[in-house]
């Protein structure tokens, strides 16, 4: 049975986790090398930003899904920003609905935080993510994501 918590990620992730957790992203992003190290040291940033959340669903102990939601307050309202969405392979579909729980949880935490808007990015060769994302009423925008590398 599939078990779902969401919370501030300290509250639901445990140093056990982490192996899975990198396993998990490298799923995600096979090109992008995160350690047990870079994925500590996130926790550690997470508990700096104060409207971060993690929604974490559980086969039993293990991780099979994750997501990152983090709030921020601006001239326009407060908005939402989805990151590091990931299933496990072998348990995407319909038979375990795990992307739609995720999904229907940062949902809800929006509406309780009062976010106007929810925003994510996708890589472009994902196209099946791309298709749950707009079956879970995410319009693509007219819009062009930049990225400059801090070095």
């Amino acid at each position: 049975m599939i078990t779902y918590q969401i919370d501030k990620p300290a509250n639901i992730i445990t140093e056990k986790d982490f192996l899975v957790i990198e396993s998990l992203l490298r799923e995600l992003a096979p090109d992008h090398k995160r350690t047990i190290k870079d994925i500590r040291r996130a926790m550690v940033g997470y508990e700096k930003q104060p409207m971060t959340y993690m929604v974490i669903a559980r086969d039993g102990e293990k991780i099979v899904g994750i997501g990152t939601q983090l709030f921020i307050q601006n001239w326009f309202g407060v908005h939402s920003f989805l990151h590091d969405m990931v299933v496990e392979k072998k348990y995407r579909g319909k038979e375990y609905g795990i992307f739609a729980k995720i999904s229907e949880l940062f949902s809800e935490n929006d509406k309780k935080m009062g976010s106007q808007f929810c925003d994510l990015t996708c890589g472009i060769g994902r196209v099946a993510a791309h298709k749950a994302y707009k079956k879970h009423g995410f319009e693509k925008r007219d819009s062009l994501v930049l990225r400059r590398k801090v070095k």
